[in-house]
Order: C-alpha cells, then structure tokens, then sequence
C-alpha cells in the first residue's frame, strides 16, 4: 500500500512539473515573440538614426558654409547703411538683416528709408530706455531730445541726438564720432579721410569678426561727417547741422536716422567694448595686475562693477 501511494505521488509530481515546463515554454517563446518584435523596431529606430544623423551632418555641413559669409555679408550692410545715414543695431534679427541686403542689392534707397524708419519707430520706446539707462549722466538732454522729436520739433531734436552721439563715442573710445584725419600712406590709398575711431575700435572688435563687421560704419568717413565739399545730397550731414548752414535738416527721417546713430553708439559700440571687458576678464590670473587696471577704466566707461 506504500509503494503504490509513492506511485502515485510520483505520477502526480512528474505531470506538474511537465505541466510547469510547458508554460514555461509557452511563456519563453511569447518572449522570444517579444524580443523579436523590440528586435524589428530598434532596426527601424536605428535606420531612422542614421538618416536623422546623415541630415544633421549635412545641415551642420552648410550652416558652416553659410556662417563663413556672414560677417563680410554684416560689413557690406553696416558700411552700405551708412552711406544712406542710417546705422546697424543689436536689435536686428535675421530676417531685417535679409531684407535690408535685398534692398540694398537691388538699390532702392526709398525702400530702404521705409524700412528703417518703420523699424525704429516700432522699436522706440526700447530703444528710448536702452539708450538712457547706457548713459543715464545725459539723461535729461536725452529725454528732452526724444521727447521734441515725439512732438514733431524736429530742429530741435535732430542737432541733440547728433551731438549726444558724438559725446557717447567719446565717452567709450576716447575719440570723437565725427573726427577725421589723414591717412598715413600705409593705409588705404583710396580713402582720403579715415576717422579716429578707426584706430581706437580695432582693438576691441578685431578678435570677433562679426563685432568687427557691424562696427565698420567707425572704420571709414560716413555720410555724417563729409566735409562740406564731399557731403551727399539728401542725405543728412552733421557738420552742416551743427555748424548752421543746413536749414532744411529739421524732417522726420532725418531725426529718425540720427535716433538710429544714438542707437548704434549705445548699443553695437557699448556691447562691443563689454564682450572685450569680459575677454580681458578670463585671462589667466599670472597676467591679471598686467590688464586688470586697463579692465577698472573700461568697467567704469560702461558703468560695470568689478565681478570678484
């Protein structure tokens, strides 16, 4: 009677564990279904990897291609402006910048008056508070300029932001906006005048070629400081508005491109200055009592505190 209950108990044990092994086996090859299935969708992952890979190589690819002409594109636009008296800013995107190259290229001047007038007009009022917060010491001359040219005073506003441009650049470069002096025979031949600041905004602007670029309009004599002999017609001159001789200079595009100057003082020249300040700041600590009192005057110019 024992042995045929072990019998049975054998029996019993065998068939569940056969039972068992069987599920098991079911189980293992739903996971062999599974894994077969991650299998086919990591291939398709991995296929759309490397043609999402080969599409960023190739956008990177021209990106770069494309980066290398964007400062001789930004010179061409800064000097170009600036012989139709209007100036770049760090309010541009890429898009303005796009539209003004195509008018210039296309040489429709108006075109280009439209443009810079509606730009500076719909960016006013923050051009207004950048440019009295950067030079909050002239602060009353400046709101009582912007404030004329918002009533229409025209001759009474375009004079003050001239002057206050020219004062700006002194306070930053050391040099006055509109002053010239004759080339050295080393430079440029084709220019018979090159102004001060050429000489005092190298130095900032020439270890990034884009700030090089937009601060060109400094590099070369603009239609704001002809001589009275070399002015443009039509376009507005500062010797000949401060010196009395203009008497027609009071418009409003013409107030409007002088807005445009004070924004290019306050805001290309200023940040330029700034980014050499911060460039100076990350030399290493050996040559820090060699720069740093160079670093305490231009800190104090654009009203910076020293970062310790």
């Amino acid at each position: 009677m024992v042995k045929k209950s072990l019998k049975v108990n054998d029996d019993f044990i065998v068939n569940l564990i056969s039972d068992k092994f069987s599920d098991i086996s079911d189980i293992v090859k739903s996971y062999q279904n599974l894994f077969l299935s991650f299998d086919s969708h990591f291939a398709q992952i991995r296929k759309n990897f490397e043609e999402f890979s080969i599409n960023i190589i190739s956008s990177l690819e021209s990106l770069g291609s494309t980066l290398k002409y964007i400062p001789a594109s930004l010179k061409f636009i800064s000097k170009k402006l600036a012989y139709q008296g209007w100036f770049v800013n760090s309010a541009f995107d890429i898009s303005d910048v796009n539209k003004i190259a195509e008018l210039i290229v296309a040489k429709q001047f108006d075109e280009i008056d439209s443009f810079m007038s509606i730009f500076i007009e719909n960016n006013f009022e923050e051009i207004r508070k950048l440019v009295v917060e950067r030079n909050n010491d002239r602060k009353s001359i400046l709101e009582s300029a912007f404030n004329a040219h918002n009533n229409g005073e025209y001759n009474l506003s375009i004079p003050v932001f001239l002057a206050q441009s020219d004062g700006i650049c002194h306070d930053l470069l050391g040099e006055m906006l509109f002053a010239t002096r004759i080339p050295k025979k080393k430079e440029d031949p084709s220019q018979k005048k090159v102004p001060k600041t050429a000489k005092a905004i190298h130095k900032f602007a020439k270890s990034n070629s884009i700030t090089r670029a937009l601060v060109e309009p400094l590099m070369f004599v603009t239609a704001l400081n002809l001589s009275e002999k070399e002015k443009q017609i039509d376009i507005i001159n500062r010797h000949e508005i401060l010196h009395g001789k203009d008497l027609n200079y009071g418009t409003k595009l013409n107030s409007l491109k002088s807005i445009s100057l004070l924004y290019f003082v306050s805001s290309i020249l200023y940040d330029s200055i700034e980014q050499y300040v911060n460039l100076l700041s990350k030399i290493s600590i050996e040559h820090a009592k060699e720069i740093e009192p160079e670093l305490d005057k231009l800190r104090d110019i654009l009203g910076l505190k020293r970062v310790s």
